[in-house]
């Protein structure tokens, strides 16, 4: 029925006129159509940047997001939208409490309150892994384990370099006895008298 009364509209218009009317059709959908953000933009809101930051703390430090608790932000800021991908940073050294989060465009900054619930946690490898693999700092992360006391790993230093003695799952907690174990011994490279100094 709306269809057919258009129609009528439409036919009893002249050219110029269904132009015009096309036109302004047009520029009124430009007009009221919402601004659509860039791509890696902010939307703005309180809601929107405590996810945001939450899942930046968890990246950072290897917690699970549930473990982390955003304080709740000041509503008389509003939060606003950002053109950009929000940066974020721990502003002071060794305090994982305070996250500084800036917007280049429009600029702004905020600083946020960040409580973490530390569970204990083990160093666990982050992909499948074949045995004789040699591990490096993209293959291990951090693996939450509760209260239990953690039989393997605490830094993932103590294992760059060293070598798989089996295949490993992706999530899995590497554990002493997984691991090649290698003692150095020092050889002499020629024939030494009894008595002398070996340099």
């Amino acid at each position: 029925m709306l269809a057919d009364i258009c129609s009528c509209i439409l036919k009893s218009l002249s050219h110029t006129e269904r132009m015009q009317l096309t036109r302004l059709f047009l520029l009124t959908i430009t007009i009221l159509a919402p601004m659509p953000l860039k791509a890696g933009g902010f939307p703005g809101g309180g809601a929107a940047l405590v996810t945001v930051a939450t899942k930046w703390v968890s990246q950072e430090t290897s917690y699970p997001e549930a473990s982390i608790a955003i304080s709740a932000l000041d509503r008389t800021i509003a939060i606003e939208p950002c053109e950009q991908t929000l940066n974020f940073r721990f502003p002071f050294q060794g305090n994982q409490r305070t996250v500084e989060v800036s917007c280049a465009k429009p600029k702004w900054k905020r600083f946020i309150r960040v409580k973490i619930e530390k569970v204990l946690r083990a160093v666990g490898t982050s992909k499948s892994l074949n045995a004789g693999h040699s591990l490096t700092v993209s293959d291990l992360k951090f693996i939450p384990i509760g209260q239990s006391k953690p039989s393997g790993f605490s830094d993932t230093k103590q294992l760059i370099g060293m070598t798989l003695k089996v295949t490993v799952d992706a999530n899995t907690i590497i554990e002493p006895s997984m691991m090649v174990s290698e003692t150095g011994i020092f050889v002499t490279n020629r024939t030494y008298e009894a008595g002398e100094v070996i340099k």
